[in-house]
């Protein structure tokens, strides 16, 4: 396979990380092996060109891509008496919201009396006024889907396809077709078994039809797992007959049984069936978990707070058994972390930024709206479980849409509350391969668009005050496409960078902003390009200014740059802190 071809790690072409700095290696010491790639961990943005969600297709062949003519292309809004009664019923309203039902109530009344009743998606948004939360929002919306009907199947629900083959972004499709490679090399299968966890999504229903065309085009026999929160808290109350309820009632997803009756059916199947998950365990080869809200996916497959289910623990046995392998994206990569590790929930990096964190479940993004947001939160916490997710990931913090949106102040700031040793962030699609040796190490792999970033805090110094965050020395690695670490049996690092030293052009440094997008990648551009040692920046949150400081030290080595032009590395150091501090003493004192 051609990947694993270039995964050959070279004892020559590796750096020792130590505190004495670089040492050469011994040719016996990492010698080239057979590596077991067992994990998958996507950073988001991996979706493929499909017949409902074209944003992804190519400009030049959007409208000409692969499906048949009964292919669930466009969603219909249908706007009815029985619909707005639902809609606008008191029962769901808040009281201090109901001058958005008033204003609601006012346009889809008008919008009926004038004749009005089906809507595409661009129609709809500009029907329903933008003073709803998004928890209104979706419910209004929900209830205004129509059921898509297949014109060659009477009754029967309309599909969406997918086209590998058209989509926009070469990166994207590669990434499912080495999650298929690893399932293909742990099984022996040419045609290997996915099964698909959706469960992060608000509606799980909505993107089962995408995942399997997915796995399908990269040449799997894939399979959805008909589960999510609403469909285990059904199970455990006994009332699985009432589950689009239940779906409303825990995720806020309305009417889904009218417009996936075949899905729902299957959820329905697996809730009076409880053992359905396992025996799909059994059969899957790859099990892959979506993106949303990773703490959806953990409050399927746990029982209680630390309590694996069934479905869980037979998961874990045969992940540990090598008779399997997982990957996941966004939330699905998120939620691998390890048992007491902390797996992050929500929270922007200003809110990481300032100390405004805590171990909590996330709160909704419109909470402040509705005034239920959990004690000591707002909408941008940074809150974490402190249980960590489902355990397969055991090496440090996992974080995604890394550099796009300047994620990297959330490990540090999660590093500094739970004193983790190393953190892991997967930028937008792009994946990190994990995976064993026979003699125990333990090799990372980067593929896709842009880069993995790894901290490590073993020799910093984090505090987290009324001040806010600061930290001294952390040892920062971006690696690119190509390039790869090894944690050896020893628990040293190994650098293995790819064969071509392609690096970012000079000509034009970005302006760097540490929370913007690729903030920490355009400073260290800026810092290769100006031949200096050091660089210096600010960053302004009012009332607040953060000092950052990003220097060389002797295990640097600069690496290829990613498709944006974007440069790696291995072995700088990044110090910030509030203005009040950024001048204190720098050292390696032991970490409070």
């Amino acid at each position: 396979m051609k990947t694993r071809q270039r995964l050959a790690f070279i004892a020559f072409a590796a750096l020792l990380l130590t505190a004495c700095g670089p040492q050469p290696l011994q040719e016996n010491d990492n010698p080239e092996n057979d590596i077991q790639w067992s994990l998958l961990l996507a950073g988001g943005s991996i979706s493929l060109c499909s017949s409902r969600y074209r944003s992804a297709c190519d400009d030049e062949r959007r409208d000409e891509a692969d499906w048949p003519t009964s292919a669930h292309t466009a969603t219909v809004y249908r706007l009815d008496r029985k619909r707005l009664k639902r809609i606008l019923d008191p029962a769901y309203w808040q009281e201090k919201r109901e001058p958005q039902r008033a204003k609601l109530e006012q346009r889809l009344k008008a919008s009926l009396k004038s004749g009005s009743s089906d809507f595409a998606h661009k129609e709809l948004r500009e029907l329903i006024p933008d003073e709803l939360s998004p928890r209104e929002r979706d419910r209004v919306i929900d209830l205004l889907e129509a059921f898509s009907e297949d014109p060659a199947r009477d009754g029967e629900r309309a599909r969406e396809w997918v086209s590998a083959a058209n989509t926009r972004e070469h990166e994207r499709p590669a990434i499912y077709q080495e999650f298929v490679e690893m399932a293909s090399a742990v099984s022996g299968r040419d045609q290997p078994r996915i099964l698909v966890f959706t469960s992060a999504a608000r509606d799980p229903l909505s993107v089962v039809d995408y995942y399997l065309g997915a796995f399908e085009q990269s040449g799997a026999e894939a399979r959805w797992a008909p589960t999510g929160p609403a469909v285990h808290a059904a199970t455990r109350a006994g009332e699985c007959d009432d589950l689009d309820q239940w779906r409303a009632g825990v995720s806020n997803a309305w009417n889904r049984a009218h417009i996936y009756p075949d899905l729902a059916a299957k959820q329905t199947e697996a809730c009076l069936n409880p053992d359905t998950l396992t025996s799909l365990m059994d059969w899957a080869d790859g099990v892959f978990f979506n993106g949303g809200d990773q703490s959806r996916h953990r409050a399927t497959l746990f029982k209680d707070e630390r309590t694996a289910g069934a479905a869980l623990t037979r998961l874990r046995e045969r992940f540990q058994a090598e008779a399997l392998v997982v990957g996941g994206t966004s939330a699905g990569t998120a939620v691998q972390t390890g048992q007491d590790m902390a797996m992050i929930a929500s929270g922007t990096p200003e809110a990481a930024l300032r100390g405004n964190m805590v171990t909590s479940p996330p709160p909704a993004p419109d909470c402040g709206l509705h005034g239920d947001c959990p004690e000591g939160t707002d909408p941008d916490t940074l809150t974490w479980q402190q249980a960590g997710g489902l355990g397969l990931f055991s090496f440090g913090l996992l974080d995604t849409h890394y550099g796009e949106r300047g994620r990297p102040v959330r490990s540090i700031a999660l590093a500094a509350a739970t004193g983790a040793d190393l953190s892991f962030g997967v930028d937008e699609t792009t994946a990190l391969l994990v995976g064993q040796s026979p003699g125990g190490d333990r090799h990372f792999h980067v593929l896709g668009a842009a880069a993995a970033m790894i901290m490590d805090f073993r020799e910093s110094t984090l505090s987290l005050n009324e001040s806010g965050l600061a930290a001294r020395n952390v040892l920062l690695h971006r690696l690119t496409s190509g390039n790869g670490m090894t944690i050896d049996a020893k628990g040293r690092f190994h650098i293995a960078p790819e064969s071509s030293t392609e690096q970012a052009s000079c000509d034009s440094p970005s302006d760097a902003d540490l929370l913007g997008d690729q903030g920490v990648a355009k400073m260290a551009g800026k810092l290769r390009c100006s031949k200096q040692a050091r660089l210096t920046a600010e960053h302004h949150a009012s009332p607040q200014r953060w000092q950052i400081e990003l220097e060389e030290t002797e295990q640097t080595q600069w690496l290829s740059a990613d498709r944006n032009q974007h440069v790696g590395w291995y072995g700088l150091s990044l110090s910030l802190g509030p203005e009040s501090a950024a001048d204190s003493k720098r050292g390696k004192e032991a970490r409070k």
